[in-house]
């Protein structure tokens, strides 16, 4: 039996209290939460659906298209759904609706897994984020991962290159 003394192996290393575990269920890495311009450390401990519910805020898409490296305007179209004139409208309210701010986090998500994979080399990332990739059909991973069954693919596919499995 385990008891909240005892070490859990998380990830890469990482290693928590058992009782430390449930507390971060729910919360994302710190790579995600400065993509998506969070810095503060009640920000950062938030649970990531509070987060999705209370709407990211407009800054979120900034911090996304800058990490990604494309315009705003691209990034809120092709990848968050979101056109022009509703941009626009998202800038004067100041904050993204719960579907957009689900697929913003998503993309910071695949943006923080991958920047992992290539062991903290960000430009690596954007460039493998943005290369079309015979194991998704020939779709680049931010195309592929338009979708949440997309992104699970996308997911799949960094663990499976992060612990060398044979594709």
């Amino acid at each position: 039996m385990t008891t909240a003394q005892d070490p859990v192996k998380l990830g890469k290393g990482w290693l928590r209290e058992v009782s430390d575990v449930g507390a971060n269920i729910g919360t994302v890495n710190d790579l995600t939460m400065k993509i998506l311009g969070f810095t503060g450390k009640r920000q950062r401990n938030e649970p990531l659906y509070r987060l999705i519910e209370a709407g990211l805020p407009i800054k979120s898409v900034v911090g996304l298209a800058e990490y990604i490296g494309v315009t705003e305007a691209k990034f809120s179209l092709t990848y968050l759904w979101i056109s022009g004139p509703t941009l626009t409208r998202r800038r004067k309210a100041g904050a993204l609706t719960v579907g957009e701010s689900d697929r913003a986090v998503r993309y910071a998500r695949l943006f923080a897994d991958a920047t992992e994979m290539m062991e903290g080399n960000k430009g690596a990332a954007r460039g493998w984020l943005n290369a079309e990739q015979p194991l998704l059909a020939g779709d680049t991973p931010l195309d592929h991962a338009q979708t949440e069954a997309g992104a699970r693919e996308v997911d799949q596919l960094i663990g499976r290159i992060e612990h060398g499995v044979f594709s």
